[in-house]
């Protein structure tokens, strides 16, 4: 085999919609328990130094400190994910990454659109994901919003 033909073989993929989104929602599922126990662990921190500087036991509901705490949390877990090498842990276990348009490591402006478009597309009964299936691009809207996209890598020999 040939060195040209083996890196052909071995290139990303761009899977049709409907094969990738039960990848997609899979390694957002399985990051889901992965930060949600982080994030669990990360609030005996804030607890702690709650506790030591206003006394109280339990930070109140809707404490505005609290949810930028564990949204820089969140944030900074995906960044690093995503400027290190493309791919979060469930994006690893399903074989994704996410990149730019011409296959490199998405940038710091990407990778904000990225995440902050996510969410709408997520709450919104997952219509973000569902724009794929119509964009010319099989891009996701989150995708489209910072030029980037997800590919589906080969399997490892």
């Amino acid at each position: 085999m040939t060195t040209q033909s083996r890196h052909r073989h071995d290139a990303p993929e761009q899977p049709s919609p409907a094969r990738l989104l039960p990848r997609r929602l899979a390694a957002l599922a399985y990051d889901s328990l992965v930060v949600g126990g982080g994030l669990m662990i990360a609030t005996f921190p804030y607890l702690g130094l709650l506790y030591w500087t206003t006394g109280a036991e339990a930070p109140d509901v809707g404490d505005p400190l609290f949810r930028i705490y564990l949204l820089a949390l969140l944030l900074g877990y995906t960044w690093l994910s995503w400027r290190k090498g493309g791919q979060t842990i469930g994006m690893k276990a399903w074989r994704l990454r996410a990149e730019t348009l011409d296959g490199h490591i998405l940038g710091h402006r990407q990778v904000l659109l990225r995440f902050f478009s996510g969410f709408p597309a997520i709450l919104l009964f997952g219509l973000g994901y569902l724009w794929s299936f119509w964009s010319p691009q099989h891009q996701t809207l989150q995708e489209q919003l910072s030029y980037s996209r997800t590919v589906l890598l080969p399997k490892r020999r």
